[in-house]
């Protein structure tokens, strides 16, 4: 079940708006919590950057943050104003992907991540809020009486978004791309296995190792996918302590996979064959600032990005 905008054609709109369907099949849903000791599967940084409770610090998963970012306190702002301005308008929807109610006013930010594109800048006639949607994001997790209710993306580059002195919202001129929210379900909550479920770094960590008997030697680097997929789908990169043996891919062996929040495809390693860009239909402003017309715009992949990935089957053995 993956979470992804639209057909390309209608991707502008799609972007600007934040839409999103999801494509929901039973399967075997993690607990929303993180529940589960995390250190038997860790070592070298990742398990020196473990808080005292066994969860990756806060510090730890933003240090990959880009130098133009917003920083992560300012992230969390955001998204505290963001549910006070306009929580009310998705408060329905989140309900529904969470399968309960949620009471906007007990919302409470307890972590944050930040997930790296895999694009370069784009130009910058392109709209922004198309801007923001290529590039990166923080995820900030939401708890409600300390359970985990609420996921929402905040665009990394939202430094024009602004706070008045009520705590309200204040968009830019052009916005779009700025904010995505995702309601959590509780495990335990009526038909949550057949619901859109987040990942935590210590599940993405706990999932692999038990799979692979193998160890996360590198702090989680939660990385974004292909622009099909909305911000809430990023996926854990994760690299091991040793090459594990692995199925249904070209590969054999490999010492990085992904975990994704796909459960038909809980596993996936990058594809040898790799775009150096994509041609997209963007939205482009004039000089003025206006919204202009749509045109197909090359957009390049950072040095070293991946964006195809393939299925893999992580197996138990390997060695240095």
């Amino acid at each position: 079940m993956q979470l992804r905008r639209t057909a390309k054609l209608a991707l502008p709109v799609f972007l600007l708006l934040g839409a999103a369907g999801c494509d929901r099949q039973p399967y075997s849903a993690p607990d929303a919590r993180g529940v589960g000791d995390v250190r038997p599967y860790v070592t070298g940084e990742a398990a020196l950057s473990l808080t005292s409770d066994g969860q990756f610090g806060g510090a730890a998963l933003t240090a990959n943050a880009e130098p133009d970012a917003i920083d992560s306190k300012r992230a969390i702002a955001l998204a505290e104003a963001y549910i006070r301005t306009f929580g009310k308008y998705f408060q329905e929807t989140w309900q529904e992907q969470r399968g309960e109610a949620l009471t906007l006013a007990k919302l409470r930010a307890s972590r944050v991540a930040f997930a790296s594109t895999p694009y370069e800048p784009l130009p910058k006639n392109v709209h922004p809020g198309l801007r923001k949607a290529f590039g990166s994001y923080y995820l900030v997790w939401f708890t409600e009486d300390g359970d985990p209710s609420l996921l929402l993306a905040v665009a990394a580059n939202n430094g024009d978004v602004k706070i008045d002195s009520d705590g309200q919202l204040l968009l830019p001129k052009l916005s779009g791309g700025e904010f995505r929210g995702q309601g959590i379900p509780r495990s335990q909550s009526a038909g949550a296995a057949r619901r859109f479920m987040p990942l935590t770094p210590e599940q993405a960590v706990i999932t692999l190792g038990q799979a692979s008997g193998a160890k996360i030697r590198e702090v989680p680097e939660l990385v974004l996918l292909e622009i099909s997929n909305a911000p809430v789908t990023a996926a854990w990169r994760l690299v091991l302590d040793r090459r594990i043996p692995i199925e249904g891919a070209p590969l054999s062996e490999t010492q990085e996979l992904l975990v994704t929040t796909d459960p038909t495809s809980r596993h996936t390693v990058a594809a040898a064959d790799q775009p150096a860009g994509m041609n997209y239909p963007l939205l482009v402003v004039d000089g003025e600032g206006t919204e202009g017309r749509e045109t197909t715009v090359y957009v390049a992949l950072r040095p070293g990005a991946r964006i195809r990935y393939e299925k893999a089957t992580p197996r138990m053995g390997g060695g240095l």
